[in-house]
Parts: structure tokens; C-alpha cells; sequence
């Protein structure tokens, strides 16, 4: 009988445990960076737009999604970014020739309760796109209802009351439903389709105050002009979100922006004033893009302090590559932090920042040696790697107990059986106590 109470007692601790877990793994917002489980989490991420346009309320394929989904687990990719409804033209949303938004329709709903399902199994977090620009695009069969759906404050009301807001409260409860974003690109509605910015920018509004009414789900805006809309300064032309209450910034990049935007693998969210919450590159082109790299786009995204790289997209939907092309910097990601994939990495304590500090190498480019420099705030055992373009060591150059202040170490370009290694692209990376910090540097012989 003991035996058995024991057993039972067990299997509640662990079922109580399991459901703990589970409910504790949502993300959430802390200053700049994302946190789940206690500890921070960054996006290491793709997007999965759709598998049949339109899925979900049309062809939705349950066995599709699922072997997706595991390969996405397989990959060690944990977020992607689905548009629920591509252009509206399916039956899962009732919107009248006015453009005022009844109802969801039940087949509709069916089909997302099992992406949510296989999101929860396999442990992947979703980031919900509920609209796309390609709604009121010319051509669109009913390009002209969602046209009136913006053009009218009830109508705009109604989009957020009868179809945003149920579809968080419906899918709020399960911890991988992680984010919204209001729609793809709206930028464009007004920029090629004559709906004016002011409707966009608030209907956005609505639909983030429908997301946070009764719900933890993070809310954002991915803008397909990088980051034209979102800051006044570096080509922007002012933060069309600053009355909108999205929980992080979202933008998207390809190389025809750089000439005004610049390349924000070189730059961080700060460059861009864009650092009062954390801020994500939402897409990218998955076979790298701005002349790097998959692999150095990931490590040049987080070593800039973006939170998150989600690039476009994991399922070869256009020439922008699949997520076997960014699998180089997904795992590169993977084995370097594998913490802040799982969500578990240490909490940043931000007032000992400033006292950290790992300096760009010098000389840059270098041909025979190079002097690193770094200060600590306190004693401290500090920990430098070299690694090369493949994320493999090449030597641990320094591993040992330093004082307070400011320190430097000399690298002579020998790999760690005393080899001279040859010209390129390496990383050094510094671990102390909690921190860890990776620069780029060029050897040219």
C-alpha cells in the first residue's frame, strides 16, 4: 500500500511538474531582451508563411505542418512567423461587401486548433501574422471589402473585436502562441494601395489593444521597409508605432534597402534609436544577405544586440532559400548558445553592464599579431576562444583569473597546437561569470 501511495504520489509531482513547465515557458518582455523560463531567450527563428496559400480555412495539411514542424525542432529553430490568412480570398474570415468583419468561419478555426496543437507538441513558438498587405492588392477579388475594412473606424473596430480578439482568447492559454504580428507589411496598404496611413497605423492600434485586453501574448508590426517607419533618424522618416503598444520592433530587410536604410547586420537597434524594446530582424533572406553569410548573419545579428533573426523563409517558397540554407547559422547559433534557444540562458543584470567591456582587436585587419583589450568590473575568471567562420575552436586563448580594471591579451594568429593558421575571417569570443561577447576580425597575409 505504501508502495503504492508512493507511486502515485510520484506520478502527481510529476505531472504537476510537467504542467509547471509548461506554463511557465511563455515569452515575455525585460528592457531589451526577450525572457522565458526564468532566463533569456533570443529568436533563433524562420518564417513558415503557409504550405498552401490560404491554408487555413482552405487545404490545410495536418501531416504537412507536423513534419515540418520536426524538422524546425530538428534544426534547433524555435519560433516561426505563419500568415493565418494570406489575402482573405478563403473562407476563413466572414467580412460583408462593406467591409464591416462578422465572424471567423468553424473550418477556419479547426485548422489553426491543430497548428497550435503541433506548435505545443513539438515545442515550437508561433508568431501569428492575422493579415497581409496582399489583402488589398490590386487584382484581389475582394481587394475592395478589406479596402472599406480600413476606411471605416467601425469597420476597423469590427476587425479587431470580432476576429483579433477571439482569436487570442481562443489560443492565449497554450504558452507557444508567443506573439502577434497585426499583419505583414501594412506599410504597403498605403504606400501602393491608396488606404490612408492613418487608418493602417490605427487599426494596428485596435488590434494591439484586442491582444493585450485579456492576455499575455506579446504583440509587434513587421514593417517591410526595414526601418523606415519606425525611427527619424538613418533614412527614416519617423516611428509610426510610438502610440501603438507593441511590445517589440520587427523589421524586415533585403538588400535593396541598404542604399537608404543601411544593413542592419553591421548595425545595432541603438544606431537606429530603436532601443527602448527588443527588436528583431523578422525576415531576411535565409541564404544570407548584405554579402554575408546564413552563418555570419545569425552571429552578426546577435553580436549587434538584435534579439532575434527570423529569416525568410523555411520552406523555399520563393528564390530567398529554405531552411536548409540557414541551417548553417541556426546551428552555428545552436552550439554556440544553446541556452538562449531553449529559453534558459542567464538574466542579464544591466546595472553591471557599463563595467564589462570587450574591445575591437587592434590591429584590424592584422597579419602577424593583434592585442585584444577588456575591463572587468570586479575579480573574475574571464574565458577567450577563438573560433573560425565554421564555429569550430581554434584555440582557447586565454582561460585564467583577472582583477577588476582594464586587461589585454595577445593573439599570434597560432591555432591551439602552435600552427599558424591561414588569412580570413575569425571570432573571438569572451566568457565572464555570466557575460559572454564575440568580435569579428580579418587576417591578411
Amino acid at each position: 500500500m505504501d508502495k503504492t501511495k508512493n507511486i502515485n504520489r510520484a506520478v502527481f509531482i510529476f505531472i504537476f511538474l510537467q504542467n509547471l513547465t509548461l506554463f511557465g515557458q511563455r515569452i515575455s518582455v525585460s528592457g531589451t531582451e526577450f525572457r522565458t523560463n526564468g532566463g533569456r531567450i533570443w529568436l533563433n527563428g524562420t518564417n513558415t508563411p503557409w504550405n498552401q496559400w490560404n491554408d487555413f480555412g482552405g487545404g490545410f495539411n495536418t501531416d504537412w505542418w507536423d513534419d515540418e514542424f520536426q524538422q524546425l525542432k530538428d534544426l534547433h529553430i524555435n519560433c516561426t512567423r505563419i500568415w493565418i490568412t494570406c489575402d482573405g480570398n478563403n473562407a476563413g474570415i466572414d467580412i460583408d461587401d462593406d467591409g464591416f468583419v462578422n465572424d471567423v468561419n468553424p473550418l477556419f478555426w479547426s485548422h489553426v486548433d491543430q497548428l497550435m496543437e503541433i506548435a505545443q507538441d513539438k515545442q515550437i513558438y508561433v508568431m501569428i501574422a492575422l493579415i497581409s498587405f496582399n489583402h488589398t492588392k490590386p487584382g484581389n477579388a475582394n481587394a475592395s471589402k478589406w479596402i472599406k475594412m480600413y476606411n471605416s473606424e467601425e469597420n476597423r473596430q469590427s476587425f479587431a473585436d470580432n476576429y483579433a480578439e477571439p482569436f487570442v482568447d481562443r489560443y492565449k492559454d497554450n504558452p507557444y502562441f508567443f506573439a502577434v504580428d497585426v499583419g505583414n507589411e501594412l506599410e504597403w496598404v498605403w504606400e501602393n494601395h491608396g488606404v490612408p496611413s492613418a487608418n493602417v497605423i490605427d487599426l494596428i492600434f485596435r488590434v494591439a489593444e484586442a491582444v493585450k485586453y485579456d492576455s499575455e501574448v506579446l504583440v509587434c508590426q513587421g514593417m517591410g521597409a526595414g526601418i523606415k517607419y519606425n525611427t527619424s533618424v538613418r533614412g527614416g522618416v519617423g516611428n509610426y508605432l510610438a502610440n501603438v503598444n507593441v511590445d517589440f520592433y520587427n523589421i524586415h530587410y533585403y538588400d535593396w534597402m541598404n542604399q537608404w536604410f543601411g544593413n542592419p547586420f553591421d548595425r545595432s537597434p541603438s544606431y537606429y534609436n530603436m532601443d527602448s524594446k527588443p527588436c528583431i530582424v523578422g525576415e531576411a533572406p535565409a541564404k544570407g544577405s548584405a554579402g554575408y553569410t546564413a552563418m555570419q548573419c545569425y552571429q552578426k545579428a546577435f553580436e549587434n544586440g538584435w534579439q532575434g533573426l527570423m529569416v525568410w523563409t523555411s520552406n523555399d517558397v520563393d528564390d530567398n532559400g529554405n531552411k536548409w540554407d540557414s541551417k548553417p547559422g541556426t546551428d552555428w547559433f545552436f552550439n554556440n548558445h544553446p541556452d538562449l534557444v531553449a529559453g534558459i540562458g542567464t538574466v542579464v543584470n544591466n546595472d553591471r553592464i557599463p563595467d564589462f567591456k570587450l574591445f575591437q582587436n587592434s590591429p584590424n585587419p592584422f597579419n602577424l599579431t593583434t592585442t585584444i583589450k577588456f575591463t572587468l568590473p570586479h575579480e573574475s575568471k574571464v574565458k577567450i576562444q577563438i573560433f573560425n567562420t565554421n564555429g569550430n575552436l581554434v584555440k582557447t586563448l586565454v582561460n585564467d583569473d583577472f582583477s577588476s580594471g582594464q586587461h589585454s591579451t595577445v593573439w599570434n594568429c597560432s591555432d591551439h597546437m602552435g600552427n599558424t593558421i591561414a588569412s580570413g575571417t575569425y571570432f573571438y569570443q569572451m566568457t565572464y561569470g555570466d557575460f559572454s561577447e564575440t568580435k569579428q576580425m580579418l587576417i591578411i597575409k
